[in-house]
């Protein structure tokens, strides 16, 4: 194989964290080019089509019989591996404490003496 497209991982399947394999029948004429794709075993939210699309753009070896190229059917297997999903950190928003805003230095107030 001389030149390779890598599928699209479709934003649908990436959040439902689809995995698993595609499998391909894919003719190839004599000079190494892929000319029809059927989807043998597909996955769900587009993965097979997406397989299939990059597919359709591979230049691969041509098969040779007798030292001459050849067509061939070959069959291709595109795995698909769902992203880990990454830890979102959750911040919460600082409150201002009831009292008002804090003092440069930080200090607490002194209680009013003169409520009780």
């Amino acid at each position: 194989m001389y030149r390779r497209v890598e599928p699209e991982y479709p934003a649908g399947a990436i959040s439902a964290r689809v995995s698993g394999d595609v499998v391909l029948s894919v003719e190839v004429d004599k000079e190494g080019r892929v000319f029809r794709v059927s989807v043998v075993k597909g996955l769900p939210l587009g993965l097979g089509r997406e397989a299939a699309r990059a597919v359709e753009k591979w230049r691969v070896d041509p098969a040779t019989v007798n030292r001459k190229s050849v067509a061939e059917t070959i069959e291709i297997t595109v795995h698909f591996a769902a992203p880990k999903v990454q830890q979102l950190q959750v911040f919460r928003k600082l409150r201002r404490p009831s009292c008002g805003p804090l003092t440069a230095d930080h200090e607490p107030r002194a209680p009013n003496p003169g409520l009780t």
